[in-house]
């Protein structure tokens, strides 16, 4: 019998010490972040324009060196629209490191940033609230986004599709749900 407990106790030991040694404790996280929220988006004559530090989010700053995968990503946007018609909104991402900046024009951010949300309605009549689930309809470029989203830092611009107009039409905030699993 005391043989028997002998190995079993070897055996755990083994098990732990391959656990630790080989990296395969892991996890999944969801994170959910405001990428960027009205009183930080500046307008640049034709789109809204900020800057995305996800470093600062306690959770991402944790485990962002050890994700392994990120496994869904969707967007939470909140926007009004106080005019009679309704419009399409656009957002793009770019990376930190990139030449693009408020003063680029609109048809340079179509070319060189990453569009990551397309054609996502803002209703005539108000507020706006558009989930995570109904966001999934309109997210693209998922695996580029996760290139970007693995930097943690990037570039946001938003603008409407039909007519450029801050004052009835504009984006609240917008944040970005992630689920991801991290391994140590």
């Amino acid at each position: 019998m005391k043989n028997i407990l002998n190995k079993i106790g070897l055996f755990a030991s083994v098990a732990i010490l391959l656990l630790v040694a080989c990296s395969v404790i892991s996890g999944t996280w969801i994170l959910t972040y405001q990428l960027v929220e009205n009183e930080s988006l500046v307008w640049y004559d034709d789109f809204y324009y900020g800057s995305v530090d996800m470093s600062e989010d306690e959770t991402w700053e944790d485990h962002a060196e050890h994700i392994k995968d990120i496994n869904m990503i969707g967007l939470e946007v909140w926007g009004i629209n106080n005019t009679s018609t309704n419009q399409l909104y656009d957002v793009y991402l770019d990376g930190q490191g990139s030449t693009l900046s408020g003063s680029s024009l609109r048809s340079e951010v179509e070319e060189f940033a990453t569009i990551v949300l397309e054609n996502f309605p803002l209703n005539a009549g108000g507020a706006q609230f558009i989930s995570y689930g109904e966001s999934l309809n309109y997210v693209k470029n998922v695996d580029k986004l996760k290139d970007l989203l693995k930097d943690g830092e990037m570039k946001f611009f938003a603008y409407s599709k039909g007519v450029s107009d801050t004052t009835n039409i504009h984006l609240d905030s917008v944040n970005i749900v992630i689920t991801f699993t991290a391994g140590y």
